[in-house]
């Protein structure tokens, strides 16, 4: 009956294996190709952002929610590959609160942007007011990990690897 038990729990580690695996590959494609996009399209972003930015001493609005918004996932995509590198329990926690913050602070652009769309279409403030609101509700909710105890631990095989401190019964509801 032992047997039947150890099998078992070696069944159970097969899913999690896969999943961690399967999540360490979408880091390191999805990490290559934002890198890749970028280098590709960074000529015609200099000319069409940084060199009106510098000619004009102007930094505008659109200009700004441009680059946040771009550089904001350049910057989430090097911390997720952060995971990879050797690192102590205490540094993996950090880098994996790190992520989270970057992770949330890409609502904000969003949220922007389809407040400024749907002022330009209808020229409703309290619309666009509203749906700026309601776009931050995701980045407010999101922000309840950071209580919950949101930390990581160092995988041997995946490195540093996010602990997900939400009860499953809780998940559900």
């Amino acid at each position: 009956m032992e047997s039947y038990g150890l099998s078992m729990a070696a069944a159970g580690i097969v899913p999690t294996y896969d999943s961690l695996a399967i999540n360490s590959y979408g880091r390191v494609a999805s990490a290559a190709f934002i890198v890749y996009d970028y280098s590709i399209t960074f000529d015609k972003e200099v000319e069409m952002f940084w060199q009106d930015m510098y000619s004009k001493k102007k930094l505008t609005g659109a200009t700004a929610l441009f680059l946040v918004n771009r550089y904001l996932v350049l910057i989430l995509r090097i911390a997720n590959l952060v995971g990879f590198v050797p690192m102590t329990d205490q540094k993996c926690a950090l880098a994996t609160r790190v992520a989270l913050a970057f992770t949330l602070l890409q609502y904000i652009p969003w949220a922007a942007f389809a407040a400024m769309r749907a002022y330009a279409l209808s020229r409703n403030k309290p619309l666009s007011a509203l749906i700026l609101v309601l776009s931050m509700t995701t980045t407010g909710i999101n922000m309840s990990l950071f209580p919950f105890g949101f930390t990581g631990y160092v995988d041997p095989i995946f490195g540093c690897t996010v602990i997900d401190p939400i009860p499953l019964k809780l998940s559900r509801t």
